[in-house]
C-alpha cells in the first residue's frame, strides 16, 4: 500500500474516532460541553464570610454582563452574607514642619487672601510679599553680614582654585564648617557664601604659584582669627578700584588661553561658543544702554518684562482650585554623600551673585580627599534640611538671590537670572529623588510634547 492510499484512508475516517496504537481499537471521543456559568469565590481575604454554607451555595456566580443569570440559592441553614465595602482611606491632617516664630509674625503684616488661606492649610505657609531683609533668624550680627554680602555681590570676583595640598584641603574643610554653622543656627548663609570670595579672590596683579599659596594661607589665617571686617573691606576696596563694566579687548593669545582653560575644565560647548561667537562685542547690555528695538533703556525694558505680583481671586469660577478627597502625607527626602558625588560631576553653569561657578564647585566637591567628602556630606545635609524642614528665611536668604543679566538678542533684550551654584546642586538632588513621583502624578497631564513629567508648562503658567 503506497503512501497516497494511506492518506486517503485516514481522511475518510470520522474525526470523532481515536486510533490507539496499543489496543488498536476504535474509540469514540467524548466531547464535554463547557458550563455556561463559572463559580468562583469572590469574598475578600480580609473579610471572610461570617456564615457557613454548602459548597455550591458558598460561591458567587461570575457571569457575562450581557447574559442574565441567577446565583445558586443558598441552603436554608445559612444566612445572607453582607456585601463587601472597600475600606475608606483615613483622612489624617497634614503635619507640616513647625514654622519659625519670626515667619509667623511676618505673615501678620500682610493681608491674608483666600489663596493664602488655602496655601497655609496645605503647606503651613504662603508667599511673603516682601524681600525678607528685615528678618534676622535670631542672629545678632545678621545686619552686619547682610551689608557685607550686599556690597560684595555688586562686583564680579575672579576666583582661584585651591591648591592640591594641605592648604587646599583646609580651605574646603573650613567652607564645609561654615555651611554647618548655618544649619546649627550660629550664623546665616551670608557668611558661608562670602568665604570663597574673601579667601580665593584673585588680585589685579599676576602672582607666582608660591605667592598665591602665601596669599591664600594668610587670608585663611585671618579668617580663622575672626578678622572678617578687615578682610571684607579689603576685598570690597580692591573690587571697586579695578571694576569695569566694559568687556576687555582680547588679543589672539588671550583668546587661546581662555579656550585652553575652558577645554581643561571640560566646558567643550562653552569653548566652541567662545571661538565661533559672531557677536563677541556688546553681548551683555548695561542698564543705561538703549534697546534699538524699542528705543527704551535696558532698565526700562527689564522692568516691563517683570510685572508686579498678581494675586489670583480663587472665589471666581475660572480661578477656583481643584478639590481632592484626601491629601497624601509626604515622605521625607533622603540624600546621602554618594548622591552628591554622582551629581557633582554633571554640574554646569555660570556663577551667581558670589561668582562661584559650577566648575569650581565641582572641584571643591571631588578633588580634595577627605575634605571634599566632608563638604559633600554637608551639601547632602543642606538638601535634606531645605526639603524636609522649614528653616527661617534669613538662614538661607542669600542662597536664593540671583544675578540679573541682560543679553543682546540682536535686536532686543533677553533677561537672564543666574542663581548660585549651590542652589542648582540642591535642586538637582531633590529632582533625582522625586522624579518618579512627579511622572506618576502628572503623566496624564501632557502640556508639552517630549516632556516626561509634563509639568514644565504648569510651572511657567503660575
Amino acid at each position: 500500500m503506497d503512501i497516497d492510499s494511506i492518506i486517503s484512508q485516514l481522511e475518510s475516517e470520522e474525526l470523532s474516532q481515536d486510533y490507539s496504537i496499543h489496543n488498536k481499537q476504535k474509540k469514540k471521543i467524548k466531547f464535554t460541553q463547557l458550563p455556561t456559568q463559572i463559580h468562583v469565590n469572590r469574598s475578600p481575604i480580609n473579610f471572610p464570610p461570617t456564615t457557613t454554607s454548602s459548597s455550591k451555595s458558598s460561591n458567587e456566580t461570575l457571569h457575562s454582563p450581557t447574559t442574565k443569570t441567577t446565583t445558586a440559592k443558598p441552603s436554608t441553614t445559612s444566612t445572607k452574607s453582607s456585601e463587601f465595602t472597600p475600606p475608606l482611606i483615613p483622612l489624617y491632617p497634614i503635619t507640616n514642619p513647625p514654622q519659625h516664630p519670626e515667619t509667623t509674625t511676618d505673615l501678620t503684616r500682610q493681608t491674608e487672601h483666600p489663596i493664602d488661606t488655602e496655601l497655609i492649610k496645605l503647606y503651613g505657609d504662603t508667599v511673603h510679599r516682601n524681600l525678607g531683609t528685615h528678618l534676622t533668624g535670631d542672629i545678632e550680627n545678621d545686619s552686619q553680614w547682610y551689608y557685607l554680602w550686599f556690597q560684595l555681590i555688586s562686583y564680579h570676583h575672579p576666583l582661584y582654585n585651591p591648591p592640591q595640598s594641605k592648604l587646599g584641603r583646609d580651605i574646603v574643610k573650613t567652607l564645609a564648617e561654615e555651611f554647618q554653622g548655618v544649619r546649627e543656627r550660629k550664623w546665616n548663609s551670608e557668611k558661608a557664601l562670602l568665604f570663597p570670595i574673601i579667601i580665593l579672590r584673585k588680585p589685579h596683579q599676576k602672582l607666582t604659584t608660591k605667592e598665591i599659596k602665601s596669599r591664600l594661607r594668610f587670608r585663611l589665617q585671618q579668617w580663622k582669627q575672626g578678622n572678617f571686617i578687615a578682610l571684607a573691606t579689603d576685598t570690597i576696596t580692591e573690587a571697586f578700584q579695578y571694576h569695569t563694566s566694559k568687556s576687555p579687548n582680547l588679543d589672539i593669545d588671550d583668546k587661546l588661553h581662555i579656550f585652553n582653560q575652558l577645554v581643561y575644565h571640560g566646558k567643550l560647548r562653552e569653548a566652541l561658543r567662545f571661538l565661533t561667537n559672531e557677536h563677541d562685542e556688546n553681548t551683555i547690555l548695561q542698564p543705561n544702554d538703549i534697546d534699538p528695538k524699542t528705543g527704551k533703556s535696558v532698565l526700562e525694558v527689564l522692568k516691563s518684562k517683570h510685572p508686579p505680583l498678581r494675586i489670583q481671586d480663587i472665589t471666581q469660577n475660572q480661578f477656583k482650585l481643584d478639590e481632592y478627597e484626601y491629601i497624601p502625607q509626604p515622605l521625607a527626602i533622603q540624600i546621602n554623600e554618594e548622591d552628591v558625588k554622582t551629581m557633582a560631576s554633571n554640574l554646569h553653569g555660570s556663577g551667581g551673585p558670589t561668582s562661584l561657578d559650577s566648575s569650581l564647585l565641582s572641584d571643591l566637591l571631588l578633588r580634595y580627599g577627605t575634605s571634599s567628602t566632608l563638604f559633600r556630606y554637608e551639601m547632602a545635609q543642606w538638601t535634606e534640611w531645605l526639603a524636609n524642614d522649614s528653616p527661617p528665611w534669613a538662614a538661607y536668604r542669600a542662597t536664593m538671590a540671583t544675578r540679573a543679566v541682560a543679553f543682546n538678542k540682536f535686536p532686543g533684550v533677553r533677561p537672564l537670572s543666574i542663581g548660585e551654584s549651590y542652589r542648582r546642586l540642591w535642586a538637582r538632588l531633590i529632582i533625582s529623588q522625586t522624579r518618579d513621583q512627579a511622572k506618576a502624578a502628572c503623566n496624564t497631564t501632557e502640556l508639552c510634547a517630549g516632556l516626561e513629567a509634563g509639568i514644565d508648562g504648569a510651572i511657567h503658567a503660575v
